[in-house]
């Protein structure tokens, strides 16, 4: 499955964002886009810096973006304090559901993101060992 899929003949890409058990968790309008949606619609975070730190709605880091479309948070992230905001964006719409993107390890220092507040399943530690 592809994680980056074409709308409307190639003009608009939707970005899915999965965890490290391939679970689609968040997505971006556009690859280029500074917005980050939960998969139903909700603005859960925006890019302020960069094009991978993600802070949430009022500034504090929620995560970050690997390579393969993965989002996960650091254990120890940088402090960059507190981006101003950024005004909200509009409802993006719901994209289509991109199916399951299949497992992945968890780089070293980082942990899958928190789902509707329950707690984290796996972690990888400095040490390597999972959780």
């Amino acid at each position: 499955m592809y994680a980056i899929l074409q709308r409307e003949a190639g003009q608009v890409a939707t970005q899915f964002l999965f965890n490290s058990r391939g679970k689609w968790i968040a997505f971006r309008s556009r690859p280029d886009d500074k917005f980050v949606f939960a998969p139903n619609g909700d603005w859960i975070g925006w890019l302020p810096w960069d094009e991978e730190t993600v802070v949430d709605t009022k500034g504090k880091y929620l995560g970050t973006l690997f390579p393969n479309n993965r989002f996960y948070q650091l254990r120890m992230p940088r402090d960059r304090g507190r981006p101003g905001f950024p005004g909200a964006p509009g409802f993006p719409g719901r994209p289509g559901y991109p199916g399951f993107e299949g497992l992945a390890q968890l780089p070293v220092g980082t942990r899958d993101i928190p789902q509707e507040g329950r707690l984290v399943e796996r972690s990888a530690s400095p040490r390597g060992v999972t959780f």
